[in-house]
């Protein structure tokens, strides 16, 4: 839904009684917060304006904040647009270093049987090939999920309503418990191969996906990585987005 499609200046001719309106205008408010907050996301996730969870989180505590004393869709949409820019500020600085959002058919991460191999210092790995013609991958983001991660239900055992809001917490903090991201910072030439380590997470199970994958011109002196050992590379202590 976009956030325009629920109006805060409706509200107030849907109800005669004030105790039903005042609540009727909180539980819209409500939603129409989740629903823009939701909105702005997801729209610059499609303009590869966020680049890594660093990103995400930043742009989600400034839609929050910003929401929480909106009255109108007017300043609503100023909220949006101060968002917008501040992280695109934040973006253009960061993909100056590290290049731009590479397609998927640029890079390969191999999954499925076999594709997982057990370290003995306690960490797993998984191949990353670079399929570009042109461009080096300088940056990867990793998930790494539980094996029950996708298995939260809300009180009740009811089907997950996306506008409950107290569900949407539960659930958020059940896969924020259940999930660890894992950084790469690379110089990987077109044609190579390398092998992403990360730890093992509690459970024996577990799903990997790579979230963001980042790249640039090709450089003649491009090496792996500093964190590499042969082709194995660990991750960063922190995100080189930040």
């Amino acid at each position: 839904m976009h956030p325009d499609d629920l109006r805060l200046s409706d509200v107030s001719a849907t109800h005669g009684h004030h105790a039903n309106l005042a609540k009727f205008h909180r539980e819209h408010l409500v939603k129409y917060q989740s629903n823009l907050a939701n909105f702005l996301v997801t729209g610059l996730l499609t303009s590869g304006m966020l680049l890594s969870t660093a990103f995400a989180e930043a742009y989600d505590d400034c839609v929050l904040n910003g929401l929480k004393e909106v009255s109108s869709d007017a300043a609503a949409r100023l909220v949006a647009q101060s968002c917008r820019n501040k992280i695109a500020d934040s973006s253009r600085a960061k993909m100056a270093k590290f290049g731009t959002k590479l397609q998927e058919s640029e890079f390969v991460f191999v999954t499925g049987a076999g594709s997982v191999q057990n370290h003995e210092d306690g960490y797993f790995s998984q191949a990353l090939k670079n399929s570009s013609s042109f461009n080096s991958i300088t940056y990867v983001s990793l998930v790494i999920k539980d094996g029950d991660y996708y298995d939260f239900k809300p009180k009740g055992g009811i089907p997950i309503l996306r506008d409950v809001i107290g569900d949407i917490e539960e659930k958020g903090k059940w896969e924020r418990e259940r999930s660890h991201v894992f950084f790469y910072q690379l110089s990987l030439k077109p044609g190579k191969e390398v092998r992403l380590m990360f730890r093992a997470p509690r459970g024996g199970s577990f799903y990997s996906e790579v979230v963001t994958v980042l790249g640039r011109e090709a450089k003649w002196s491009d090496t792996i990585s500093a964190n590499a050992f042969s082709t194995n590379v660990k991750p960063e202590s922190r995100d080189p987005l930040e």
